[in-house]
């Protein structure tokens, strides 16, 4: 079962892209839990608590030591990563705002989460992502919320870049 569960990791395991998310096979979980409980169960009884106590502990610090450090300082900069374009809304906008989008992840990306905030059902929200659907249907969404200040988020190689837009160019 480790073998196979290292296996299935391999090809997924990339550096800087090593991320949760749908590319994994967490379809295995549930058969891999069912064989973990079994093994320790025959473990057990072959061996007594005592051993398979302290090969479970032991494993558990190995995974501690070697696989946690790394995990944690990736998880900690994809965070960022993906927050990145949020944070320079949320500190350069005067709100209420619409915030236009087309797309809000650089290639090459980072993680499987590229998403904005969703807006809450009576569109309160100090600000509004909407998706940019060009000029035109900008400007028609924008004359729905004229009390708002609307601005094209807009992302490329140097970065993300946020525009104020004017009212003659909605």
């Amino acid at each position: 079962m480790l073998v196979v569960g290292f296996l299935s990791a391999v090809p997924y395991w990339a550096t800087g892209v090593n991320d949760t998310g749908p590319v994994k096979t967490y379809e295995l979980i549930f058969p891999f839990i069912m064989l973990i409980v079994l093994g320790i169960r025959c473990a057990v009884r072959k061996f007594g608590v005592g051993p398979v106590g302290a090969f479970l502990l032991g494993s558990f610090l190995c995974a501690a030591v070697v696989f946690w450090p790394p995990q944690l300082v990736h998880i900690y900069k994809l965070g960022n990563r993906v927050a990145e374009p949020l944070r320079l809304v949320e500190y350069e906008v005067d709100r209420p705002a619409l915030v236009f989008v087309s797309k809000i992840q650089r290639s090459p990306h980072a993680s499987w989460v590229h998403s904005w905030p969703a807006a809450k059902p009576d569109l309160s929200d100090s600000i509004l992502y909407v998706r940019d659907l060009g000029a035109a249907k900008n400007r028609a969404y924008w004359e729905l919320h004229p009390h708002r200040h609307a601005y094209r988020l807009t992302s490329g190689r140097s970065g993300f870049q946020l525009l104020a837009l004017q009212r003659a160019e909605r």
